[in-house]
């Protein structure tokens, strides 16, 4: 053999016919063939740092070129490995494919390893240390696994596209294992069959990256006890026959997650896929996450699936905060809360679902809360039959609207008003006859809020029950509608009409004892015109009337504390009714509140006339506290009148007035 000393390059065929004894050396030189037929033992370690490859004790000098693309730690047309083998190598290239059959290996080195072919993981788990590059023409790295072992992915990879290929875990501990970061927004992330990513440490994907799932598979991920995993790229998913992408994908957030996974999309931005499963903690904080499933309740297979532990609120799993982002659901079809499953909307977050059913608790708890500033858009709220009572927490800033209340089945449901407002899509929300005891709609501490928009109407029809012991009331607001109530109420907070209509269609539908606020024009209209009750005015208790509004079809109506119109303002009183207690005149520059009387006959004797705190009284005016066109009741004159000094309560056939005393002096000598 004709060995020349100025080579630099060595071809290396590799076939059965060649042995090197043990120690020998080889060097390779120009020209020279050599054929080396053994295949990678199963225990084989490969070690390129020394040029060396090492098995049992033997040693054979390797002359290698790092520059030649065919230099290969594997036979050169790629290489199998299994049983436990551990694989070192540095700055080394994969001609062809490479198939790991193991139960477990480590794959070492400083990289960047080069696979030209596609990594095939069957049945195995490891450790990729170095980090991965891809010299395919198309630039991806591959993982494709038929076994469900981890995969653990470190360091700063070289690809420009990673496919993510049957049920593994892919363990990035950074953003770098995914490869070069984009320019711009572009797709890099494939998911081309059910596939996890585990986070395996805090860390963002990058917001130029786009995963893109295929049609009927599925993204999971996963972070254990691991620090916050966020997904600040969009997810999307191929398109389905007639709609912009697919409805039959998934993805998912896995059981034992103990942070939340985050979907922080950017303002703008939109994910696309079939559904949303919850099992353990997650949040979405930008970006609109749209979802088109077709599934049916009851089954994973629901838009929005929320499953919590299955034992107490509030839930470590199964727990779904919307905080800033937006969940929407443009098609009809179902969510499903359920075994102590939570939802959340705040901070600006909003669920729309305008044609969504959305079952707060499948025949087992579930809790939503809207807080904050939160929106919360539904078609309908579904309350499902189950063993312990679901719950909804309508919170201070939070702001629901609803087209339909539906029970399902005989359901154990309270809903909390605690300050937020509730919104009525539909005049008539409430659907269906299964309505009990065991559904309640509570007045908590901070009260209810009823916005009815312009010109529209609310029936409401079940009563309102006290949630605390000293609750916030019941406000209705807006200036051009109408608020019903169907039903006797018991919450003990005060009742506030900020514009608009309130009808009391039942006795009682103001609770006893409440103080009614009327804001200007506001009023009060306790008539029962509807066909279910006989025409009548309706009887009600109250302690305290104030504002600057009417109190309409009032014959049945009892003032039992004080009545106070606002500074320059007039309490109405359309029939004759009940009156006693105080009546407070308040003051300004311009004049003072009064009350009016449209019927005559009203009897004032049950009421003190006293003037409010800080009011105060010019000498120069007349003040008229009662209008009665009509007349007051014959010889009815208030039961007291708490007045300054010389300062005189006048009784004309239209009213009552306070006039200042004018005095002469005379003065004898």
């Amino acid at each position: 053999m004709n060995k020349k000393t100025n080579s630099i390059r060595a071809t290396f065929a590799l076939g059965a016919a060649f042995s090197v004894a043990t120690g020998a050396a080889l060097t390779a030189t120009a020209g020279d063939t050599y054929t080396w037929g053994l295949s990678a033992p199963a225990n084989a370690q490969w070690n390129t740092t020394d040029a060396n490859w090492s098995k049992g004790g033997s040693s054979v000098p390797w002359a290698d070129n790092s520059a030649d693309p065919n230099s290969a730690v594997f036979p050169q047309n790629g290489g199998t490995s299994s049983g436990g083998t551990d694989i070192t190598v540095n700055e080394k290239r994969y001609v062809n494919d490479l198939t790991i059959n193991g139960p477990y290996y480590k794959f070492y080195g400083t990289g960047p390893i080069t696979v030209a072919g596609t990594i095939n993981v069957d049945g195995a788990a490891g450790n990729f240390y170095g980090s991965l590059a891809s010299g395919r023409a198309d630039g991806s790295l591959r993982f494709s696994s038929t076994g469900s072992k981890y995969i653990y992915v470190r360091g700063s990879n070289q690809q420009t596209s990673t496919y993510l290929n049957g049920p593994l875990l892919f363990a990035a501990f950074s953003d770098a294992a995914f490869g070069v970061v984009p320019g711009s927004e572009a797709e890099n992330i494939f998911i081309v069959n059910n596939s996890t990513i585990y986070g395996g440490g805090a860390f963002a994907i990058h917001s130029n990256r786009t995963i893109r799932i295929s049609s009927g598979k599925s993204l999971s991920t996963r972070t254990d006890s691991s620090p916050q995993f966020t997904y600040k790229n969009r997810i999307v998913a191929d398109n389905s026959p007639g709609c912009d992408y697919s409805t039959n994908t998934y993805v998912s957030i896995s059981k034992d997650t103990t942070y939340p996974i985050a979907f922080d999309t950017g303002d703008g931005r939109t994910n696309a896929f079939g559904r949303l499963q919850v099992y353990g903690r997650s949040k979405i904080t930008s970006g609109v996450t749209m979802l088109s499933g077709s599934g049916n309740p009851g089954t994973s297979s629901a838009h929005l699936y929320v499953q919590g532990n299955n034992s107490s609120f509030p839930s470590s799993k199964g727990d779904l905060l919307i905080d800033g982002g937006e969940l929407y659901t443009p098609l009809s079809g179902y969510i499903d809360i359920r075994e102590y499953g939570q939802v959340t909307v705040t901070n600006g977050g909003k669920v729309y679902m305008p044609n969504a059913r959305w079952i707060n608790g499948y025949f087992s708890p579930g809790l939503l809360i809207v807080a904050n500033g939160g929106e919360f858009t539904v078609g309908t709220l579904y309350p499902s039959m189950s063993a312990t009572k679901s719950e909804v927490f309508l919170n201070e800033g939070g702001l629901m609207r609803v087209n339909t209340l539906f029970p399902d089945g005989t359901p154990k449901f309270d809903f909390h008003f605690n300050g937020g407002t509730f919104e009525a899509l539909t005049a008539s929300p409430f659907e269906g006859s299964k309505w009990n005891s065991d559904t309640r709609f509570l007045v908590d501490e901070k009260g209810a809020v009823f916005s009815v928009a312009d010109g529209k109407t609310l029936w409401w029809q079940r009563p309102l029950e006290s949630g605390a012991a000293s609750d916030g009331g019941v406000r209705k607001t807006a200036s051009n509608s109408t608020l019903l109530f169907k039903k006797a109420n018991t919450y003990n907070g005060p009742t506030q009409v900020d514009g608009g209509a309130l009808f009391c269609l039942v006795d009682g539908a103001l609770p006893s004892g409440t103080k009614v606020k009327l804001a200007n024009g506001a009023r009060v209209d306790c008539y029962t015109f509807d066909q279910e009750t006989p025409s009548r005015s309706t009887t009600n208790w109250v302690s305290r009337v104030e504002g600057d509004g009417t109190m309409e079809f009032s014959s049945q109506l009892h003032v039992t504390n004080s009545i106070a119109p606002s500074t320059s303002g007039t309490i109405r009183f359309t029939h004759v009714c009940d009156l006693r207690g105080d009546l407070e005149i308040a003051t300004d520059a311009e004049g003072c509140g009064k009350v009016k009387f449209d019927a005559a006959g009203q009897s004032i004797a049950g009421l003190s006339l006293k003037l409010a705190a800080g009011a105060t009284l010019d000498s120069t005016k007349r003040y008229q506290v009662v209008d009665a066109p009509n007349g007051l009741a014959d010889g009815s004159r208030f039961a007291s009148a708490e007045l300054p000094t010389a300062w005189e309560v006048r009784y004309t056939s239209t009213g009552v007035e306070l006039r200042h005393i004018d005095a002469t002096v005379l003065i004898f000598r």
